[in-house]
């Protein structure tokens, strides 16, 4: 009976152990870095010559996804997969479209040949 009462403490123990841990931060999904840069295309590709409000909320977001080095380089790696769609590029702009958009934090210059393990802070 002792053995039981043990077993049953034991157990409740490691289930409140478990349901105090945070939950798991879900991964940066590329599906939501391109959806929302999506509206910045126009100005990436120098079809215009600022960005549009859709574009800065974008930009915003993807930002907000990236809080840690791990996520940095996810959204870095979503930016770089998605050039070869995004036809011709200008490089410094998608670099500085944070600045574009009044936000105080910068992309690194991502082309095809960026090593997005190597972005520290965008």
């Amino acid at each position: 009976m002792a053995r039981l009462i043990a077993l049953v403490l034991i157990a409740t123990v490691g289930a409140i152990i478990l349901a105090s841990r945070p939950a798991a931060v879900a991964a940066v999904s590329c599906m939501s870095v391109n959806d929302n840069l999506v509206p910045c295309l126009p100005y990436v590709t120098d079809e215009v010559g600022e960005p549009s409000s859709g574009c800065c909320e974008g930009v915003q977001r993807v930002l907000d996804y990236a809080p840690s080095k791990p996520d940095l380089v996810a959204v870095c790696n979503c930016i770089k997969a998605d050039l070869p769609e995004m036809g011709k590029v200008d490089t410094p702009r998608i670099a500085g479209l944070p600045t574009a958009c009044g936000i105080s934090r910068n992309f690194p210059a991502i082309d095809s040949n960026y090593d997005c393990s190597m972005a520290s802070e965008f």
